[in-house]
């Protein structure tokens, strides 16, 4: 049989993808390098050349995790047809469509004995997210829909506070009562901090379909 060579760049982000196939099927600590292996259809030697570890594929797809979500959020941003709520909802739909089909990855990434790995996702996100959220805020500020002297902060103070309240949910998706509470939550803080009108948001969510 004839060995297929693939690019460097195209079989390390395939390592990435079924590796992350794997992580939300059975688990993270349920997953061997062997399982990961076997699914690629590559030697235990050629999985090694790329990666030192299985903690190094998965801070691989925090990696692509965290690029995604800028991707997407830059889109946003540079939508001239969406106002700041529009957006800011947006960025909120971003993070749950993310959430979807990875509860067990999430959920790993949530354990306190996994501190580490959540502080370094915090780490690389945030400086990539906040500045085009703050734009976010700064243009409602120019729409008159939002009232803050300080967009950097508040920014900053959504994004922080939203991540601690979904920290430890036992729910990533469903339409469940507990999943509308917390986001009915976050949306009256969000108001509050932004100084939007009561109820903006949540109106808002209903006629973009949802979160």
């Amino acid at each position: 049989m004839t060995r297929v060579v693939k690019n460097p760049i195209v079989r390390r982000e395939e390592i990435i993808s079924i590796a992350e196939k794997l992580f939300i099927q059975q688990g993270y600590e349920q997953t061997s390098v062997s399982d990961i292996v076997k699914q690629a259809k590559i030697a235990q030697g050629t999985f090694y050349y790329y990666f030192q570890s299985k903690d190094q594929v998965l801070e691989a797809i925090t990696d692509r995790f965290v690029n995604d979500i800028h991707a997407l959020l830059r889109k946003t941003n540079r939508n001239t047809g969406m106002n700041a709520i529009e957006k800011t909802i947006n960025l909120f739909q971003n993070f749950s469509m993310y959430g979807k089909n990875r509860e067990k990855l999430i959920q790993y990434l949530h354990q306190e004995k996994n501190v580490h790995l959540h502080f370094k996702l915090e780490k690389k996100i945030l400086p990539k997210i906040l500045p085009m959220f703050q734009r976010i805020i700064e243009q409602g500020i120019h729409e008159g829909l939002f009232n803050t002297k300080h967009p950097g902060e508040a920014a900053k103070v959504i994004l922080t506070s939203t991540q601690s309240i979904f920290e430890g949910q036992q729910y990533v998706t469903g339409d469940s009562k507990p999943k509308r509470k917390t986001i009915e939550a976050i949306f009256d803080i969000t108001e509050r901090i932004l100084g939007a009108k009561p109820g903006a948001f949540l109106s808002g969510v209903k006629q973009l379909g949802g979160i």
